[in-house]
């Protein structure tokens, strides 16, 4: 990757704690002086995660490398009807992350298309210089879904999302999507703040009575960690 950040790089902060804690984190949010607003109506997030035979980008992460990327295809609501979703590739390098999103047409129902399926379609639409990168981790692991809340500041320079409700699907060695038989629920209660990179400064004031402390966390290497036991 080129070594200047792109202009729509930001910085992501994460937060994890216990669902049980879900009533206590919304009242932090709607009671902060930044007078934190919901901007969209609540939606259900749908992955399906891509990774390399050896767990490539699974590895990089646990052992914190700091520049890594992620594979995903996202789409919302309706968990069977994958139509109408985005590839994304998602990079982190050190504390800043951006993604690029390619939208992908002619996909369906996970109950009809297969892997094999699934994957030609999204490579036959991603342009050329992004084909090869995605022939390299192209391997189905993850299939998993959250409860998405957005919250706003009043000046417009935070964004919040609060994540529960966690289901996990393990993909790993399977032939079309298994969307039927998950992993143990994860309980966790999952918040981000971004925001762009010249407020870093403002964020310490942000964080003000936060109930929780900052902690790295990936949904993806979660979801890896529960279905394998690593």
């Amino acid at each position: 990757m080129n070594s200047i950040l792109p202009k729509n790089s930001r910085i992501e902060l994460k937060f994890v704690s216990s669902d049980i804690f879900y009533h206590q984190i919304k009242n932090w949010i709607y009671l902060h002086k930044n007078c934190f607003k919901k901007i969209y109506k609540p939606r259900h997030v749908n992955n399906i995660y891509f990774d390399d035979n050896n767990l490539g980008t699974f590895t990089d992460n646990i052992y914190g490398n700091t520049s890594r990327s992620k594979f995903r295809y996202r789409w919302y609501d309706n968990f069977k009807d994958i139509s109408g979703g985005n590839f994304e590739i998602k990079y982190k390098r050190n504390i800043y992350g951006w993604k690029e999103k390619f939208k992908i047409i002619n996909l369906s129902s996970l109950s009809k298309l297969s892997w094999k399926l699934i994957v030609e379609q999204i490579k036959s639409q991603l342009p050329e210089y992004k084909k090869i990168y995605f022939e390299k981790y192209c391997l189905p692991t993850i299939l998993n879904r959250y409860h998405r809340e957005y919250y706003l500041s009043h000046d417009r320079n935070f964004r919040i999302t609060l994540d529960k409700d966690i289901e996990i699907f393990d993909q790993r060695s399977k032939s079309s999507p298994n969307f039927k038989t998950k992993a143990l629920r994860d309980n966790n209660l999952i918040i981000e703040i971004k925001f762009e990179r010249n407020k870093r400064s403002e964020i310490q004031g942000l964080l003000d009575n936060m109930p929780i402390r900052n902690s790295r966390n990936s949904k993806y290497i979660n979801s890896i960690r529960q279905v394998s036991g690593i």
